[in-house]
């Protein structure tokens, strides 16, 4: 008899499509997506928050949704940019700013001032409101 847990793995859902005739690409890439759950638009993953940093966001609504508005400014720039080079200069850019978020840890204020940095940054110095970037602090 098997386990319900056993068909959340990713071996016996791929199993399925092929047995199903699904070519093998096609049965990987539907085991992948049914494995990882729903997408979720944000920068941050908090099924694998590992610093405090990451853990602060993950709990907090305010946050969270700084970081979901920051993956669409991202989005929308890279979209925007359209050539390997300056993607690339972009990846580095946000690189260089999660390792500036990460060192404010667990401290709010300090993750807020950085997501309202990066977010004037991507929209080209144009702010949204800075109180509603910054009137979170404290919930």
């Amino acid at each position: 008899m098997q386990k319900t847990d056993d068909r959340r793995n990713t071996g016996f859902l791929a199993g399925r499509c092929l047995r199903a005739g699904l070519p093998m690409a096609a049965a990987l890439t539907l085991a992948a997506f049914a494995a990882a759950g729903p997408a979720r638009p944000d920068t941050v993953n908090c099924a694998r928050a590992d610093i405090s940093a990451e853990y602060a966001i993950c709990n907090s609504e305010s946050l969270q949704d700084l970081d979901v508005k920051l993956d669409t400014a991202y989005r929308k720039q890279a979209a925007a940019i359209g050539n390997k080079p300056g993607l690339q200069k972009m990846e580095r850019e946000q690189v260089k700013w999660q390792r500036e978020r990460d060192k404010c840890k667990a401290d709010m204020t300090c993750l807020a001032l950085r997501y309202s940095e990066r977010l004037l940054d991507l929209d080209n110095g144009t702010p949204e409101k800075p109180s509603s970037l910054l009137g979170f602090v404290g919930q």
